[in-house]
């Protein structure tokens, strides 16, 4: 009796041992995929990442060209002339505009304002009626 009861303690830690190592193989193997599934997903996401760097790299270069194509100027020249029919200017065309743009004095009255506006239209009458007679 001793000897079958010695022989199932045997077996029973045998057992034991047995499963706890047969638990431990399984957990590590769990452990071992789940890592290659990670590496694998990782490899993959890397994989997208150099795609998008490269794509986002050659939308860079042409705005890149874009930006030296649109600093030049000349593009603004030829929609003018050919799109908006704009023709350059001639000399008796130009008029000064920083004349006419002189910030008011704040302590003029009304009357003293009026009395400027008027001089500065009669001067630029004047200065219009003599460009017209000399281009005649």
């Amino acid at each position: 009796m001793r000897r079958n009861r010695r022989k199932r303690e045997e077996r029973s830690s045998f057992y034991k041992i047995f499963v706890t190592s047969l638990f431990t193989l399984v957990c590590l193997a769990l452990v071992y995929i789940w890592q290659r599934v990670e590496v694998v997903q990782l490899s993959k996401t890397i994989g997208d990442l150099k795609t998008q760097i490269a794509e986002e790299k050659k939308v860079y270069q042409y705005l890149s060209l874009d930006v030296v194509d649109l600093s030049q100027g000349g593009w603004i020249e030829k929609i003018a002339t050919e799109k908006l029919d704009m023709r350059y200017s001639t000399l008796n065309q130009i008029q000064l505009i920083a004349e006419h743009t002189k910030p008011q004095n704040p302590e003029l009255t009304l009357t003293q304002r009026l009395e400027q506006f008027k001089s500065n239209l009669v001067e630029n009458l004047t200065v219009s009626s003599s460009n017209a007679v000399e281009r005649e």
